[in-house]
């Protein structure tokens, strides 16, 4: 018995060493997408910033929305990645249906030309994209509802990890802007000092 003591103890310690921080605080990994909705540049445009948390890296991403504007009609002025997360990944068009009200894009790592490796968005959190959208009357900041959907053929929210896992984020949109870049250095949610 005391033989099995001396092998399972520092077989834990090693353990609890090496295995990850959500791990031994007991939490589960956090893995989500939150839309923050802030005020556009006159009273008809908004600026969605869709902002990733992922516990593990991430070398694809789906975002397939669904977009509620109360009795206005919502449309896409301009989506981009450059100066975020995802800004070394390579992405589809994004496909915008102002009937349908719906937005779809798919992100891919770019392989190193050379050994092929991926190059994946480590875990932590951050903005991945910018969306600039307006309709016709005042903005209705209040009422717009945004919803993570399933576009065909079998387009869901959606991480792809280093390991090839999929994941399945939560999705949550808030009124308010995003955290300042210094908040979420390593996704740890602390400003820098």
């Amino acid at each position: 018995m005391k033989g099995l003591i001396r092998l399972f103890v520092p077989m834990l310690a090693v353990v609890m060493v090496v295995s990850p921080g959500w791990a031994q605080s007991g939490k589960e990994p956090v893995n989500k997408v939150t839309a923050y909705l802030t005020p556009g540049a006159t009273d008809k445009q908004a600026v969605i910033t869709l902002w990733m948390t992922n516990a593990a890296p991430v070398i694809g991403i789906t975002l397939p929305f669904k977009f509620s504007a109360g009795n206005d009609t919502l449309r896409l002025d301009s989506a981009w990645t450059t100066g975020g997360r995802a800004s070394g990944f390579l992405a589809t068009p994004p496909q915008f249906s102002a009937a349908n009200q719906t937005f779809l894009v798919n992100m891919i790592w770019k392989a190193d030309s050379t050994t092929r490796k991926p190059t994946p968005i480590p875990a932590g959190e951050g903005a991945i994209m910018w969306l600039c959208v307006h309709t016709e009357g005042k903005f209705p900041m209040d009422k717009l509802r945004m919803a993570s959907v399933q576009l065909p053929p079998e387009n869901v929210l959606l991480f792809v990890t280093d390991s090839y896992a999929t994941v399945n984020p939560t999705f949550d949109v808030v009124r308010s802007a995003p955290p300042s870049a210094d908040q979420s250095e390593k996704g740890k949610g602390k400003k820098k000092s």
